[in-house]
């Protein structure tokens, strides 16, 4: 297995024989070419994201009539 962070292209790092892609790789690739010598491994990656998802869960499962739904942005006057 290739590590993402050293394909030369997107379709490199992460396409999958069916066309697919598959994110974790493309997000390691990705986090590669915007920090150079500082991209997240693929296991970085899962990791973060296994980490937000029992964040949301552990949130969720805490505040039940929660929809994590985010409110529609008010009009805000600043200063008197």
């Amino acid at each position: 297995m290739i590590d993402p962070r050293e394909a030369m292209t997107l379709g490199d790092a992460c396409q999958n024989p069916d066309g697919t892609y598959n994110t974790f790789k493309m997000l390691s690739w990705m986090s590669e070419v915007l920090n150079p010598g500082n991209g997240m491994t693929e296991a970085d990656v899962r990791r973060v994201y296994d980490e937000r998802k029992k964040n949301e869960q552990r949130a969720r499962s805490a505040n039940p009539g929660d929809t994590g739904a985010v409110p529609p942005p008010r009009d805000v006057a600043f200063g008197g």
